[in-house]
């Protein structure tokens, strides 16, 4: 990536997921629970998608009607 700004960006969000990623693994490590960003992640699913209901959606492959 060229230029300052986005650069500088970039490297702000990544800070930023860092902190929250340091934030968790010592609320884990501690049984800190009060402040929302303190919660685990919820389960990956990959690049599933998902319905309301937490089922996997099944579609064909991209272009093709399901």
């Amino acid at each position: 990536m060229r230029g300052l700004v986005k650069t500088g960006l970039l490297l702000a969000c990544a800070a930023a997921a860092g902190n929250i990623r340091q934030l968790r693994n010592w609320a884990k490590r501690v049984g800190y629970t009060g402040e929302l960003l303190c919660e685990p992640d919820g389960t990956d699913h990959g690049f599933e998608e998902l319905d309301a209901d937490g089922s996997i959606l099944v579609h064909g492959p991209p272009g093709q009607a399901a």
